[in-house]
């Protein structure tokens, strides 16, 4: 039978779907936090740690915590911040974060794919696309501790 009733309430297969991924640690966030949490085939946002986003061929790095976002360049070290915001899940497994400033604007999409940085043996567990200023840069994604241990 479709849809079961249990409790007065109804629920779908997409239903279930959407309550599902909605679902995430609902814990406060600290003061260092943004991120996210895959399990199995959904992406949650939680509160978890800090993300780093970098490419080669050009040099680029953006983080992402509760801050906000700042991309960095190795001609602009101080970088172009944006303001805290938190990541859209969409298409699955993908997290989008926008933000702007007066200057400019940035648009970011990370998502659950090995990648590599095509310049060392390391693997990364997410792949990214992060277009600012009127430029797109690809590259790869992981947990700011595991990239930059302090």
């Amino acid at each position: 039978m479709p849809g079961d009733c249990r409790r007065g309430a109804c629920l779908t297969t997409f239903g279930l779907t959407f309550v599902f991924a909605a679902c995430g640690d609902t814990r406060s966030p600290s003061a260092d936090s943004s991120v996210v949490v895959v399990t199995a085939d959904t992406v949650s946002v939680s509160t978890a740690e800090p993300l780093r986003a970098l490419g080669t061929e050009p040099f680029w790095a953006l983080d992402i915590d509760s801050t906000g976002l700042r991309f960095t360049t190795p001609e602009d070290t101080s970088g172009m911040r944006f303001p805290p915001n938190a990541p859209s899940p969409i298409a699955g497994d993908t997290l989008v974060w926008m933000a702007e400033t007066e200057m400019t604007a940035i648009h970011v999409r990370i998502w659950r794919e090995q990648c590599s940085d095509g310049m060392s043996d390391r693997a990364y567990p997410y792949t990214a696309i992060v277009r600012v200023a009127g430029t797109t840069y690809r590259g790869c994604a992981d947990r700011r501790q595991v990239i930059a241990p302090r």
